[in-house]
């Protein structure tokens, strides 16, 4: 079932990974009006990319600082 991100609230279970849900905890920039540019990061652990905007803070695999999206290569 797919649902507008403008419909999610704080505890709503996603899917994160191709059979893993996480409940959101916190909505760091949510604005029900504004249209944003979303990048798609691709892994060799998933099908299926990870969409993000380039200001979001990702965490890497060896690293302890998150850094944002749009510095990964």
């Amino acid at each position: 079932m797919l649902i507008s991100m403008r419909d999610l609230s704080i505890g709503d279970k996603i899917l994160v990974s191709e059979d893993k849900y996480q409940a959101i905890y916190s909505f760091g920039h949510k604005h029900h009006n504004l249209e944003a540019t979303y990048l798609q990061i691709f892994t060799s652990a998933s099908a299926l990319p990870l969409e993000i905007t380039s200001d979001h803070l990702v965490f890497l695999y060896d690293q302890n600082i998150p850094v944002p999206a749009s510095l990964i290569k």
